[in-house]
């Protein structure tokens, strides 16, 4: 438990001490981390930036995992803080050191610290800083929002739907319109699942992959304290932290559909 006042919850050195407690259980409880099989030995703050302060913070914090054996790896980790009665059920049922991240003692009393994504809050206002094309600075660099040109008509959020299921990034369904990929695993430079459609929709017009309308990405500043080298990139390349695209909505899955096909042939044969 971190001892701040209410108006030090967001300093720095909190959030420091806040990550570097946090308990290898809580990352192994999550299905989008994707080391389980790794021994966790410390995490460190990489850089945070503030999207609200009020009435309840909601923080992007980036952090470092290292491990016994290999390469640290940095994962973004929202983070929403509420006074315990409201904290969302969903967090507090969750087994000891899986739902809540950490909790910060103020002067107002205990804040709970957990994933940011369980608040609609916290969805809405990512949608709407790329809608507003909004800038976010942090420590050492910034997360930058931004929509590509006519590809978000309205600013207004009616619904925003978290898709269960998620392996490695976690889904945002908005309006059944489009659909917000968040990147759980960083590492410098655009992430292909963005870099691709993104230059189909803005360079070539391609209208067989569901269209970019939107993104999010950190971009450290020169020379920054926050240098990221994931898979040998550079550390001040921009490094991709969601994007949004157009929502199709499917039928099943692919297994379901080879399956099918491949029954039909038989059946034919």
């Amino acid at each position: 438990m971190t001892n701040e006042s209410a108006s030090g919850l967001l300093a720095r050195a909190t959030l420091e001490r806040l990550v570097r407690k946090l308990q290898p259980r809580y990352f192994l409880s999550k299905r989008w981390f994707g080391s389980k099989s790794k021994t966790i030995v410390g995490c460190v703050l990489v850089d945070v930036a503030v999207l609200q302060e009020e009435p309840d913070p909601l923080l992007l914090v980036m952090l470092k995992i290292s491990y016994a054996v290999g390469e640290p790896e940095t994962y973004q980790l929202p983070l929403a803080f509420k006074t315990r009665e409201n904290v969302p059920a969903t967090i507090k049922s969750q087994p000891e050191g899986e739902g809540v991240a950490g909790v910060v003692e103020t002067a107002q009393g205990e804040l709970w610290a957990y994933d940011a994504f369980a608040e609609d809050a916290f969805r809405v206002a990512l949608y709407q800083s790329m809608y507003d094309g909004a800038t976010f600075e942090a420590r050492s660099g910034a997360v930058v929002c931004q929509h590509t040109p006519e590809g978000m008509a309205t600013r207004e959020v009616h619904t925003a739907r978290h898709i269960s299921g998620e392996q490695s990034n976690t889904s945002i369904v908005y309006n059944d319109l489009f659909i917000m990929k968040a990147f759980r695993k960083l590492w410098a430079g655009r992430n292909p699942d963005m870099e691709a459609p993104y230059y189909l929709t803005t360079q070539r017009d391609f209208r067989y992959v569901p269209r970019v309308a939107g993104f999010i990405e950190y971009r450290p500043a020169p020379g920054g304290a926050t240098a990221i080298e994931n898979d040998g990139g550079d550390g001040e390349q921009a490094m991709s932290v969601a994007v949004l695209q157009e929502f199709v909505a499917n039928q099943g899955d692919g297994y379901t559909n080879a399956l099918g096909r491949a029954h039909a042939y038989f059946v034919q044969a």
